[in-house]
C-alpha cells in the first residue's frame, strides 16, 4: 500500500501525458463476466486508500485527513463517520458488522465496537512517527499490523497491548494476511516475502525473483486463498515506463515463488480472490479479472483518469472497487 498517495499524482500525469495504451496478453473485451457501475462520484478534495465490506449491504472506506465513510445499502449512499483523527488512514478491516479496525500514519490505530458510530483512537508508543500500512485480524482479539519501517506488531487482547515481532527487514511492509492464528504471510516493498507458521514468533523470508535486477519492482499486495496458493504484485519503481507488471504466484505456501504471468497494467494496488479460480486485481486505470486462478486476465473496466486503490468482494457477485479520489464502483453480474 506504500506510495499510493505520494506517487499517484506522478503516475496519473504520466498517463495523461500520452502514454500508449497497454495491451492485454488475453481477451481485453470488457464485461465478459460482469461489469462495473459507478455508485459514488469522485470527491476532488479527498484522497482514499482502502475499502471493506462485511456483507452485501454494509461497507466502509477510509482515506487521508481521517476520512471514514459508511454505507448500509450496498454502496448506493454513503455517510461520513467521525474518526477522531486527522491522520491519513491506510487500511481498514471488520471482523463483523460491529467490530472493526483502521490503521494509518502518525502511529494511528482506530477501533470500533459499534459499526463505526464511535472510533477510539489508539496511538502505539514509538520514538518514530510510523505509518501503519496494513492490518489483519483473525478474530476479535488477535491481529497484526505492519509499518513503513519493517515493523510487525501483534495483539492478543483486542489492541490493548502490542508485541513487536522480528521481521528480519527494515523495508516497508505493505500487506499482511493470516489464514489461521499461526499461519500468515506479509510482503515488503523490496520483493521480500515473509512467512510464519507460529503466529509471528518467527518470520522467515524468501526473495521473490524479478524480471531483471536492473528493474526495480515495489510489491504492494499479497493474497492467499488457502494455505498453499497465493499471489503478489505491485509496480515498477524505475523511471522507465513498462507495459506490464509481473504477477508472482506460489503453490507451496510461500516457500517458492514464480512469475505466473505479466499483467496488462503497470501499477497494481490490490489483489482479491473469492475462490481458487475467481479473482480481481486493481491499479492504475484498470480493473482486471481472472476465472482460471490467475493464469490469464481480462480487462473488465478501464479509465485512464482513475487510479483504483482497493477491491472488496463478499461473494462471487457482490464486489466494490475504490478510486483514489473516493469514487466507488459496484460489480454488476451480466444478465444472459
Amino acid at each position: 500500500m506504500l506510495f499510493k498517495q505520494l506517487l499517484s499524482f506522478v503516475f496519473l500525469v504520466l498517463v495523461l501525458s500520452g502514454c500508449e495504451e497497454l495491451s492485454s496478453p488475453t481477451d481485453t473485451t470488457n464485461n465478459v463476466y460482469g461489469s462495473w457501475e459507478m455508485v459514488r462520484e469522485p470527491q476532488n478534495e479527498e484522497l482514499y486508500n482502502s475499502i471493506y465490506f462485511t456483507d452485501e449491504t454494509n461497507g466502509w472506506a477510509v482515506g487521508d485527513s481521517g476520512i471514514v465513510i459508511y454505507t448500509s445499502d450496498g454502496g448506493n449512499r454513503w455517510i461520513y463517520q467521525h474518526s477522531g483523527t486527522e491522520s491519513s488512514l491506510k487500511n481498514i478491516q471488520f471482523i463483523d458488522q460491529n467490530n472493526g479496525w483502521i490503521v494509518g500514519s502518525d502511529n494511528t490505530i482506530l477501533k470500533t465496537e459499534n459499526g463505526g458510530n464511535d472510533w477510539s483512537v489508539k496511538k502505539l508508543p514509538s520514538d518514530l512517527s510510523k505509518t501503519f500500512l496494513s492490518l489483519f485480524f483473525i478474530n476479535e482479539r488477535k491481529g497484526w499490523i505492519v509499518d513503513n519501517y519493517g515493523g510487525i506488531f501483534c495483539t492478543s487482547d483486542s489492541g490493548n497491548s502490542w508485541i513487536l515481532q522480528e521481521s528480519n527487514t527494515h523495508w516497508a511492509i505493505t500487506s499482511v494476511q493470516f489464514l489461521t492464528e499461526n499461519q500468515g504471510w506479509a510482503i515488503a516493498t523490496n520483493k521480500l516475502a515473509l512467512k510464519t507458521d507460529n503466529g509471528g514468533t518467527n518470520w522467515h523470508y524468501v526473495k521473490i525473483p524479478s524480471i531483471s535486477d536492473a528493474i526495480a519492482i515495489v510489491c504492494n499486495d499479497i493474497f492467499f486463498i488457502n494455505e498453499d496458493k497465493g499471489w503478489i504484485s505491485g509496480a515498477y519503481a524505475g523511471s522507465t515506463m513498462q507495459e506490464s507488471v509481473p504477477l508472482y504466484h506460489t503453490k507451496d505456501a510461500g516457500l517458492t515463488w514464480e512469475t505466473q504471468t505479466n499483467l496488462p497494467s503497470w501499477w497494481v494496488n490490490s489483489i482479491f480472490f473469492i475462490d481458487n479460480n475467481s479473482g480481481w486485481i486493481v491499479g492504475a486505470g484498470k480493473i482486471l479479472s481472472t476465472q482460471n486462478s490467475g493464469n490469464s486476465w481480462i480487462i473488465q473496466h478501464e479509465d485512464e483518469n482513475e487510479i483504483f486503490e482497493d477491491v472488496s468482494f463478499v461473494n462471487s457477485i457482490h464486489g466494490w472497487v475504490l478510486g483514489y479520489r473516493g469514487s466507488i464502483y459496484k460489480y454488476v453480474l451480466n444478465k444472459k
